[in-house]
């Protein structure tokens, strides 16, 4: 089995066109105390709406500010690569 590591650090500027790709947005509930830390979320919330900065260039997964290191911003079809 194999295990891989997903971060933005040290992602490549050419392809991501500046980091931190996001600094602004619409919070949603993601920073609320009633988010869970792990397992399952089985509950309706309102996920967060970032918003690229004009220089960075959409990709996979985004590098944001504004959500926590605990959870990833991706693409849905790389959810279901996965």
């Amino acid at each position: 089995m194999k295990y891989y590591k997903l971060t933005t650090i040290g992602a490549n500027r050419n392809e991501i066109g500046i980091s931190l790709q996001s600094i602004s947005g619409y919070f949603g509930d993601i920073q609320k105390d009633f988010m869970p830390f792990e397992g399952k979320i089985d509950f309706d919330f309102e996920l967060p709406i970032p918003k690229l900065q004009d220089k960075a260039n959409l990709t996979t997964m985004l590098d944001v500010v504004m959500i926590p290191s605990k959870f990833l911003v991706v693409q849905n079809h790389f959810i279901e690569f996965f």
